[in-house]
């Protein structure tokens, strides 16, 4: 289904605030897609890598399994890699 070609969609929700009122909300939603849409340039840091951390912020010696940490460099820089 041609997603671009969709009218976007919006929403209402109540909530009792009060004896006297409710509050109402409002979401719309777009069809509009979003995301990544190109890859930046790889770094081209040299300086050896001194630590690795988890997305959650848990030192590890090295990597022991797939997937995305964060590097810390010699020469102060933080960045994230892959791990295939």
């Amino acid at each position: 289904e041609d997603m671009a070609n969709m009218p976007s969609r919006t929403g209402r929700a109540f909530a009792p605030a009060s004896e006297n009122y409710i509050k109402v909300y409002s979401i719309r939603i777009s069809p509009t897609t979003t995301g990544i849409t190109e890859k930046e340039n790889q770094s081209d840091s040299t300086s050896p890598i001194t630590e690795y951390y988890t997305t959650s912020g848990v030192q590890v010696e090295r990597p022991t399994t797939n997937g995305l940490y964060i590097v810390r460099r010699a020469d102060g820089t933080a960045s994230k890699i892959w791990i295939k």
